[in-house]
């Protein structure tokens, strides 16, 4: 098929359509759209507020009693960001400082840097070490009891 005009349509007798398209029908398809949507509005408007009517009459009312409406914990946090250095500033404190555990056994607590120190001064302390039998460990009241069966 060839692109170029036949020598028919490229005379002066083609014309162009003089007519243009009606307004009428345009204008009133958009009035009709407009209405159905600003009525649709309306309507749901209506239901809604019929809605919450019913429901404000038909939910149980809340006792005088009741009194505080608080979750019980844990709760969500409001302010994570203090909370978390609310936490560090504890830990801090709890891993530099001295304080007394208890005095009458002389337990203290030392700060973190102190510990680790002593511990390489001083290694850990050691610990001896019993070979089991062949049964394993047992004591007297565990032999008692399957004497007894």
């Amino acid at each position: 098929m060839s692109t170029q005009p036949t020598p028919e349509l490229a005379s002066s007798s083609a014309k162009h359509e003089t007519t243009d398209v009606r307004s009428t029908p345009l204008v009133f398809s958009a009035l009709v759209l407009a209405v159905a949507v600003a009525l649709v509005c309306v309507f749901l408007i209506w239901f809604f507020g019929r809605l919450e009517n019913h429901a404000r009459r038909h939910d149980p009312r809340l006792s005088p009693l009741v009194g505080s409406q608080t979750p019980p914990a844990p709760r969500l946090q409001t302010s994570p960001a203090s909370d978390l250095a609310r936490m560090r500033e504890a830990e801090d404190q709890a891993l530099h400082r001295y304080r007394w555990i208890d005095k009458e056994r002389g337990t203290v607590q030392l700060p973190i840097d102190r510990a680790m120190a002593l511990l390489l001064e001083e290694g850990l302390p050691e610990t001896k070490a019993e070979t089991p039998d062949a049964k394993g460990p047992r004591d007297e009241s565990t032999d008692k009891k399957e004497a007894g069966r």
